[in-house]
């Protein structure tokens, strides 16, 4: 029953992924069966790797008006979208097929909220859905760009505490920032502070999993907490 469920939060692209790398005898695993591997200690891991750039910025008002984002995806899965989306078989990615890339992957991961996570003292803000990914094929790797903002206007007030991060909660894509200046914030009030927070990983999975109920692991929640404590976070402390 749960892996059938999950089947259904693959997307086109990733499902074609699979297919083509089955056919140079890749191995892939379901998304639970990797995540129940994953809290038992074994040797699970994500499929799909991507280098995040993002910059927050603020304005005047100490209002965030946009965080612009780039994702640069492992050399695996490009190939597998140019082999899935090239149609005239040129071996490369034109406009038209790399817009349908774009689309996809726009529809696709709305339900996940493209793996975003803002917050405000812990309470989640929404985000907008990017009006457009543009989707291009940068030495040989597939490349998105967007830009998205806050549902409703979001100002940085003094007394509270605001985090951004980017993680995948399947654990099936596992987004970082490589560098500390991957993941920026520009035009912060004077009062405001950010802090780039790595987690330490060895802690975050000491954590005993062996004794907790089938309920437990039947809870998505508990998924996406542990993907969110393992996730590189931008902190903004305003006093």
């Amino acid at each position: 029953m749960l892996i059938s469920n999950l089947q259904g939060f693959q997307s086109k692209v990733f499902r074609s992924l699979q297919r083509n790398l089955y056919l140079v005898c890749l191995s892939f695993m379901l998304l639970y069966v990797a995540f129940f591997s994953f809290i038992e200690g074994a040797n699970a891991h994500p499929h799909i790797f991507v280098d995040a750039y993002l910059n927050i910025k603020v304005n005047n008002s100490a209002v965030m008006t946009s965080m612009t984002q780039k994702w640069i995806f492992d050399p695996i899965f490009s190939s597998g979208v140019v082999l899935d989306f090239d149609k005239n078989g040129d071996r490369k990615l034109d406009k038209d097929e790399l817009d349908e890339v774009s689309k996809i992957i726009k529809d696709s991961l709305g339900e996940y909220d493209y793996f975003q996570s803002l917050t405000k003292d812990g309470v989640t803000i929404p985000i907008a859905a990017p009006d457009f990914i543009k989707a291009e094929i940068i030495k040989q790797q597939l490349v998105l760009s967007f830009t998205v903002t806050p549902v409703t206007k979001t100002n940085l007030e003094k007394g509270h505490k605001y985090n951004f991060s980017l993680y995948d909660p399947t654990f099936y894509v596992a987004v970082d920032f490589a560098k500390q200046q991957n993941l920026t914030v520009t035009g912060l009030p004077s009062y405001c502070v950010s802090n780039f927070i790595r987690p330490d990983i060895d802690k975050v999975l000491s954590t005993d999993y062996s004794q907790q109920t089938e309920d437990f692991f039947n809870d998505p929640q508990q998924s996406f907490n542990l993907a969110l404590s393992l996730a590189t976070q931008l902190e903004v402390l305003c006093d």
